[in-house]
């Protein structure tokens, strides 16, 4: 039942920079000042190769440059993901009032946490 319903995620484009450095640009259907982590892992991989958190803007995000321990990750297939926790260590109290903590939200990637608590958990794969 929680991922049943419209797509949250309405567009996820990963791009590079001119010096290598990848951003993640997209479109959510959360509100203004929604925090969302987004991380690079190898497509099997557990470790994040690179990180960032952004604030949903006008539906809209997009990422600060990412790159690796030892600068720019090489050109390869990579696991995005995204995930937002509804709680109050995440979330600013208006995104949590709008969204009622989140418990209404359904879609797909609508989970819970480990605490019971609503989080959006998606990923995609594409060659950087």
């Amino acid at each position: 039942g929680l991922s049943a319903g419209a797509d949250i995620l309405e567009q996820l484009e990963p791009y590079r920079m001119s010096n290598g450095a990848l951003r993640v640009r997209g479109h959510l259907r959360l509100p203004d000042s929604t925090k969302v982590q987004i991380a690079i892992k190898q497509p099997r991989g557990a470790v994040s190769l690179a990180m960032a958190h952004v604030v949903v803007l006008d539906g809209q995000f997009d990422s600060p440059p990412m790159i690796g321990e030892r600068g720019p990750l090489p050109k390869a297939r990579y696991r995005i993901e995204l995930l937002v926790h509804f709680d109050a260590d995440w979330q600013p109290a208006r995104v949590l009032r709008e969204l009622a903590g989140g418990a209404a939200l359904r879609g797909p990637g609508i989970t819970r946490a480990r605490n019971g608590d609503t989080a959006l958990f998606l990923t995609r794969e594409s060659h950087l």
